[in-house]
């Protein structure tokens, strides 16, 4: 099986930290005896910010796993409101450009089939290209919420480009139910199939080393946020909620306007992926009081080192997370947050349990390489079975 992946986000030197989800799940396929080629564009805004890296090359492979990456540049205008016009649609014209600029490099390749990470911009740049290929096409969704997308588009225009693929994978159930109710998918035609953790990378190890590797306090409580500092996600809110909280500090990793500030901040920033499991180890339990997720590859990861958790209770985490692994509270009220933090502090007998809980979740139902599988079979399936190919203008 030979499988062309598009993706705006995927690991590079310019952006370590991108796309690593996409980057495992293609790792994973090639295990499996799969060949994968990833076409990533790269905006060139990014390589202009960071105008000292070495990696400017437009092309390039993973030596270990021999995934070949097609870097072109891409003219990136983001998705900024102008009056009722957002420049997605601008990004959207230029990215297609960009994926069909590859087909001569893609068409050496001789994909079997073509799989898109995110509906905009990759899975209408994925689709575009398999249309040119005659080849099938797929889409994995894992976006938190499609209202940005209805801020551009028509309701009926997203679903008829959804319906445009061979078969849509999900993951949570409540994406795979706004596909069928709200854009008129069929059910067959969606997979739900939830995220998955590398479980030999990311496991428990010893608190103490892991603190004297990173650096941070031995005897302090600590809990770890990940992801972009903005509102959506509440770095804010969980540094707020721990200054509550006596003894409890915070590491926090990413980036975003809304940097968390105050003594309860021991580290903040980006992290390589490969660093995460010691800053995961370092930690006492994990907090992410999001107002929206897909399914969030960060509390995945804290499990399966096995820290208890702190999330809000929104429908897409109460799909995996239940009181014997997780806290879930309003993700905006600040004094639900403070509160299990103080739980966790003071209980930790219950939090051991909740993490050794939580470990145990993910290795019956959440692994890296039983998502990979699940999707391949998907995928091969509908190819031997009842996709039909999606001919250039239909």
């Amino acid at each position: 099986m030979r499988i062309c992946v598009v993706s705006s986000n995927f690991p590079s030197q310019l952006r370590p930290w991108a796309g690593t989800f996409v980057h495992k799940l293609c790792t994973s396929w090639v295990t499996l005896g799969a060949k994968v080629l990833v076409i990533s564009p790269t905006s060139i805004w990014y390589r202009w910010r960071e105008s000292g890296m070495e990696n400017t090359a437009k092309h390039d492979s993973d030596q270990d796993t021999g995934i070949r990456v097609l870097r072109p540049k891409w003219l990136s205008a983001g998705n900024i409101g102008l009056g009722k016009w957002r420049s997605l649609r601008a990004s959207m014209w230029t990215f297609k450009r960009t994926i069909l600029a590859q087909i001569a490099e893609v068409s050496e390749f001789t994909p079997d089939l073509c799989y898109g990470h995110f509906l905009f911009p990759s899975g209408v740049g994925v689709r575009l290209l398999a249309e040119k290929l005659s080849r099938p096409v797929f889409l994995a969704l894992g976006e938190s919420q499609f209202l940005r997308y209805e801020r551009v588009y028509k309701k009926e225009i997203i679903g008829a480009e959804l319906k445009k693929f061979c078969g849509v994978v999900t993951v949570s159930a409540a994406l795979k139910e706004l596909c069928c109710q709200h854009y008129g998918l069929a059910d067959s035609r969606v997979f739900h199939c939830p995220n998955g953790v590398d479980v030999n990378m990311f496991l428990p190890r010893d608190r103490v080393t892991a603190r004297r590797r990173l650096g941070l306090p031995c005897s302090a409580k600590i809990g770890i946020f990940v992801g972009h500092f903005d509102n959506r996600k509440g770095a804010m809110r969980t540094a707020a909620a721990m200054a509550r909280v006596k003894g409890v500090h915070g590491i926090f990793i990413g980036s975003g306007p809304d940097e968390p500030t105050g003594q309860v901040v021991i580290f903040k920033g980006r992290v390589r992926h490969e660093e995460m499991p010691w800053y995961f180890a370092a930690a006492d339990f994990m907090v992410l009081p999001s107002l929206q997720e897909g399914m969030s590859n960060a509390i995945l990861e804290a499990m399966a080192c096995g820290l208890p958790v702190i999330a809000s209770n929104i429908p897409s985490n109460k799909e995996f997370l239940d009181d014997t692994s997780a806290f879930l509270v309003e993700p905006d009220d600040v004094s639900a947050l403070s509160h299990a933090l103080t739980i966790l502090v003071k209980e930790s007998a219950l939090a051991e349990r909740m993490g050794r809980s939580g470990r145990e979740i993910i290795l019956q139902n959440y692994t890296l390489q039983k998502r990979a599988d699940s999707i391949l079979s998907f995928m091969v399936e509908k190819v031997n079975s009842s996709c039909r190919i999606i001919e250039r203008g239909r």
